[in-house]
């Protein structure tokens, strides 16, 4: 045989090592391993590697390791639109980034020389371009911003480095689409970081955002649109693809809906001003994305997103509110988050967060996440009182609850509803007691309830039959013209026909001269029918409010315009918004 025909790799069990000459040269031999031994070598590697893949799990933060769950859905999360609605959400929701009661943390920082990473989720008329401005133009940084006056673009860069820290409007442009909205922006901007910085990196995620008082930004955004705005760059990006002509259709023909009509604006069932905060906050996936939002809307829907909405709030490092402005400079001592260099006094009150940024606050004070909720609370019932002082030139105002009246609040009935009511005259302390229409609201108020509101015609009927029953002249009810201002609104007008309007439950009543929707008499003491402004005609006050009289004009039970100042027995109804405010003030009483 040939030297060129040997095998040169030799398998020997030997029990030592030695050489062996062989003519095509030499060999060595070693000493084979036991196969016991080498499964136990192959068997600890792979506890090693399933060990490390654990501990990097649980040690690594979420916000920061390459497998956390911002960066990947469960299949359990992404329910389709007929699996969501009515079922509970998940008790893990993937989170954005870093929350609120995290940033809370003592050693908490957020580090412009690391990989932190600020987002601002821009809802449409909120306030968001004044306040994306004063990001990226009023922070008092090592390095600011630099804003170019030719462009709407601003390089927000790390003090050492080229690479973002603030992915907004005016620093990043609408990379993830016009007005990204909660699920696009989760989706897309890690992506687009890296794309923009060139490599992946492990970032920290605060998204902050601006509410505002739900029918104010509606009205806002109606008047953008009837001006010619349209948004039509927003890709409405969700589960991997943009929404199509069928599940966005548009509601109205043309290139815009210019000189578009309330009437108009507001009967589009798929008119994307709808619900908008709601459905920008919301995961969307758990509806089927756009098809089940808008055409396939129901009431289960509404609150799979509802909650949605409020979860990925309650996640989020900051929200303000865009009613809350910051009327006066900084109190010495608050945080230097917000800093202006060219303007005295930004217009956002921040709701300060025990937050420190490097470089830039100094020694921020911390307020709970409960009592940044109360503020938002006495928003609502600021902007109350300021309606009432509107509507009282008198200096009397709208009073708020009394937690300890709430708790001891009186009720005679219950509603089909559950909701209940009180009758004065059937208050031992109050038979006879009458009350101009103020001070029976404020009466109602202190106990968490109002003046009631009879916005369903068996409502209406329920209560003229306690009324006949018991045998009562009148009583007030929560009706009110709006003559005051604001009330000039193209819908409201004529004020004395489209004005009227159940102040308890600030819904507007049909127009007087649809008598088939409300309850006038059509009689009054001048033989007119109601409203006919009598008591003015006849050289006394305007008649502004709204009683049933029983039979007063020999017209049965029906509606009459009233001059406020009359006193009159009167219902006060359970109002959801008051006891909901006193239960989350008072969380140790039981109302």
């Amino acid at each position: 045989m040939h030297s060129t025909e040997m095998q040169k790799s030799v398998s020997v069990q030997v029990d030592s090592d030695f050489a062996l000459l062989l003519p095509s040269g030499a060999y060595e031999i070693k000493k084979m391993e036991p196969r016991s031994r080498l499964r136990r070598v192959i068997l600890f590697c792979l506890l090693l590697s399933l060990f490390g893949m654990v501990a990097f799990g649980y040690f690594c933060p979420d916000q920061v390791c390459a497998l956390s769950a911002r960066e990947r859905v469960s299949e359990s999360l992404a329910l389709t639109y007929a699996e969501a609605p009515g079922r509970p959400l998940p008790d893990v929701i993937v989170q954005p980034g870093l929350s609120y009661d995290e940033v809370l943390h003592d050693d908490f920082r957020f580090d412009l020389t690391a990989h932190d990473v600020m987002v601002f989720l821009h809802i449409q008329k909120t306030g968001g371009t004044s306040f994306g401005k004063h990001l990226v133009m009023d922070l008092d940084l090592k390095r600011p911003c630099n804003c170019q006056r030719a462009r709407k673009r601003c390089h927000c860069f790390r003090p050492h480095s080229n690479e973002i820290w603030l992915f907004s409007r005016y620093s990043t442009g609408w990379k993830c689409g016009l007005h990204a909205d909660f699920t696009e922006l989760t989706a897309c901007v890690g992506g687009e970081l890296d794309r923009n910085e060139g490599s992946a990196v492990h970032r920290r995620y605060f998204y902050i955002t601006l509410l505002r008082e739900p029918v104010s930004r509606y009205l806002s955004e109606y008047r953008h649109v009837k001006r010619g705005a349209t948004w039509k760059g927003s890709r409405h990006w969700c589960q991997g693809r943009t929404a199509t002509g069928a599940e966005v259709p548009p509601c109205y023909s043309g290139e815009s809906w210019r000189g578009v009509t309330l009437e108009e604006f507001t009967s589009c069932p798929w008119n994307l001003a709808n619900n908008r905060q709601t459905r920008m906050l919301a995961d969307l996936a758990l509806v089927g994305c756009y098809n089940g939002t808008l055409r396939h809307r129901t009431p289960d829907i509404d609150r799979v997103l509802l909650a949605s909405a409020k979860r990925n709030l309650a996640a989020m490092a900051y929200f303000g509110l865009t009613e809350y402005q910051k009327g006066k400079s900084h109190p010495p001592g608050a945080a230097r988050c917000l800093v202006t260099r060219r303007r005295k006094t930004p217009p956002y009150k921040t709701v300060a967060l025990r937050t420190r940024i490097s470089s830039v606050c100094d020694g921020s004070t911390a307020q709970t996440h409960g009592t940044m909720v109360k503020q938002m609370l006495s928003v609502i019932l600021l902007a109350v009182v300021a309606v009432a002082r509107a509507q009282f030139n008198n200096g009397r105002i709208l009073e708020p609850p009394i937690p300890s009246q709430c708790v001891q609040r009186v009720i005679h009935e219950r509603y089909a509803d559950n909701k209940g009511y009180f009758f004065s005259w059937r208050d031992p302390a109050l038979r006879g007691v009458e009350e101009d229409w103020l001070s029976a609201r404020n009466y109602c108020r202190q106990r968490c309830m109002d003046l009631v509101s009879l916005e369903t015609s068996d409502e209406n009927e329920w209560v003229k039959t306690r009324i006949v029953q018991d045998k009562v002249k009148y009583i007030w009810t929560s009706g009110r013209l709006c003559d005051f201002k604001g009330c000039n609104r193209p819908d409201l007008l004529p004020n004395e026909i489209n004005g009227w309007f159940w102040t308890a439950e600030l819904q507007k009543l049909a127009p007087t001269t649809n008598r088939q929707q409300n309850d006038w008499s059509e009689g009054g003491g001048i033989g007119k029918p109601q409203p006919d402004n009598r008591e003015l005609i006849q050289g006394g006050a305007a008649e502004h409010c709204v009683a049933i009289l029983n039979n007063f004009y020999n017209d049965g039970v029906h509606w009459h315009d009233v001059a406020c100042h009359h006193r009159k027995p009167f219902v006060c109804e359970e109002n959801d918004a008051l006891l909901k405010y006193v239960r989350y003030t008072n969380p140790n009483l039981r109302v």
